[in-house]
């Protein structure tokens, strides 16, 4: 489930008794198996980032120029005060309506939700990994 990126934590634990060495033949390196993965929150971000952080910068970046460049071509040797005014409005409209949900509560970054992304960040040193101590106790 880690891996699909349907849960943040994933604890297993497979170890021989009774009923399942009736049905599974255990071979010696199969004989337990764990798995675990946490991590800790990702900080909260900025509030000047909170506008920007659910879309991608390049296509935010590319939409808002290509709104501006329509609106000059649209517009070119007659822009009024009116219709300024009307562009800002849509535009503010826009992002209220696609923003209020993720600024009325405080957005953190994005976590580490796959192992393949878990065992880069250890690599670069971002985050530490530790084995469970489960093992040791039996």
């Amino acid at each position: 489930m880690v891996y699909r990126n349907a849960s943040d934590i994933g604890l297993g634990y497979l170890s021989v008794t009774t009923n399942r060495s009736e049905v599974v033949d255990f071979i010696p390196y199969s004989i337990e198996e764990e798995n675990t993965f946490a991590s800790s929150l990702p900080p909260i971000l900025s509030p000047v980032s909170e506008y920007t952080y659910p879309f991608e910068k390049r296509k935010l970046l590319a939409a808002f120029s290509g709104k501006i460049l329509t609106f000059v071509l649209e517009m070119w040797g007659y822009v009024s005060y009116g219709q300024l005014a009307h562009f800002r409005c849509d535009f503010i409209v826009l992002l209220r309506r696609m923003l209020l949900s993720s600024v009325s509560v405080p957005l953190r970054g994005k976590g580490i939700r796959t192992i393949k992304k878990l065992s880069e960040a250890v690599s670069d040193g971002k985050y530490k990994c530790f084995s469970s101590i489960v093992a040791l106790c039996l």
